[in-house]
């Protein structure tokens, strides 16, 4: 719809003298549900679309309000939201994917857009609303999701039955090869160290799964955040030795408690925090700066590093898996994965931003106890 209608030359119609019949087939054959309201939500018209997709005859919702089509999966605080951004003059308008419900009962996901439509002088007479049904979509991606569980429980279970024979055959070369001379003890203890790191990392992805499936129960207790960092970096002390930084925890909220896993969480902040140790290794009077505060409602805790800065790309995958850049220094790529895992377990949220000259912050975001 960007073609410009006001040179007469190239088109024989101003956009205000379209013929209504024009208007009309576009309604009546769009692929897409679309909705008519007045401006007190009172359904005028409706398309064949909408008929297919939800069920109900023009006649059945002709006089209803778009609440015929509510479905108990999608909380009030959704609509408040959207009619707020509807009826506001900035916006005017609202999209975004909602949860619908046919005539029959069942569910529908839909990407819904709402605008209003006004008069010659500005005012609003009428909303329109598009649908598009997405339920093949989601078909496909629960297809997809459940084929990588099943594939990634097979890959793991398979790969455990290998490790176990490299093991035996480690132990084996071991005992028959006592006294066991210093450079290949060495050796050997490199491959048993490798078969160690894979087994982490085996058991980081199956927990991970655990996680995102919502099938790992949490120990959830009334927590001081402070007292949490602290044995984070506590159990951090060895490599901030090494790499010269120290932690330096601030606490700016006056409230710092949350309800949460103590050993889950404390696991979120090792993995952060090591990250951004490893991110200042060997870079003279860095340090790794926490700081507490409140922030709408919430407690935030974040983590800063100066260094090198995460390049906007790498950022856009900053929380996927395997996404490292500190492979030297055994990073699974993992481990930020695992924090924001964790994290939205809890109900809560994980940011990340980086700026030349500013470095990089990773933001933890928990909801307070009321």
């Amino acid at each position: 719809m960007s073609a410009d209608f006001t040179n007469r030359r190239d088109n024989p119609y101003a956009p205000d003298d379209l013929p209504a019949e024009i208007y009309r087939s576009s309604f009546r054959d769009s692929s897409e549900a679309i909705m008519i309201t007045d401006r007190d939500g009172v359904i005028v018209d409706v398309n064949p679309a909408f008929e297919s997709i939800y069920g109900y005859t023009r006649e059945e919702v002709l006089g209803h309000t778009p609440r015929i089509l509510r479905h108990s999966s999608t909380s009030p605080e959704t609509y408040r939201r959207m009619w707020e951004q509807i009826l506001n003059p900035a916006s005017g308008a609202w999209k975004g994917e909602i949860v619908n419900r046919r005539k029959n009962g069942d569910s529908i996901p839909v990407l819904l857009a709402i605008t209003p439509i006004r008069d010659a002088a500005g005012d609003i007479t009428h909303y329109m609303g598009l649908a598009l049904d997405i339920s093949e979509q989601r078909r496909l991606e629960a297809r997809i999701e459940r084929l990588r569980r099943e594939n990634g429980a097979t890959l793991r279970h398979e790969m455990r039955n290998l490790l176990a024979g490299v093991t035996g055959y480690l132990e084996l070369a071991r005992r028959h090869a006592e006294p066991v001379p210093p450079r290949v003890d060495r050796f050997l203890e490199s491959a048993e160290n490798s078969v160690i790191s894979t087994l982490k990392v085996l058991n980081a992805l199956r927990e991970l799964e655990y996680f995102e499936q919502g099938c790992e129960p949490l120990d959830r207790r009334l927590l001081h955040v402070e007292e949490v960092l602290r044995r984070a970096a506590d159990h951090l002390s060895p490599l901030a030795r090494r790499t010269g930084a120290r932690i330096v925890i601030t606490n700016r909220a006056a409230r710092d408690q949350v309800f949460a896993d103590p050993a889950r969480l404390e696991l979120v902040f090792v993995n952060l925090l090591k990250n951004a140790l490893e991110h200042v290794a060997g870079i003279p009077g860095e340090d790794v700066d926490v700081l507490i505060s409140g922030e709408e409602g919430r407690l935030a805790v974040a983590i800063h590093n100066g260094g090198e800065t995460v390049p906007p790309e790498r950022l856009a995958t900053f929380f996927e898996r395997f996404n490292t850049t500190k492979k030297e220094m055994g990073g699974t790529g993992l481990g930020t994965t695992y924090a924001e895992a964790i994290t939205r377990a809890h109900g809560g949220d994980v940011r990340v931003t980086s700026r030349d000259g500013e470095g990089t912050t990773v933001t933890v975001l928990l909801s307070r106890p009321s």
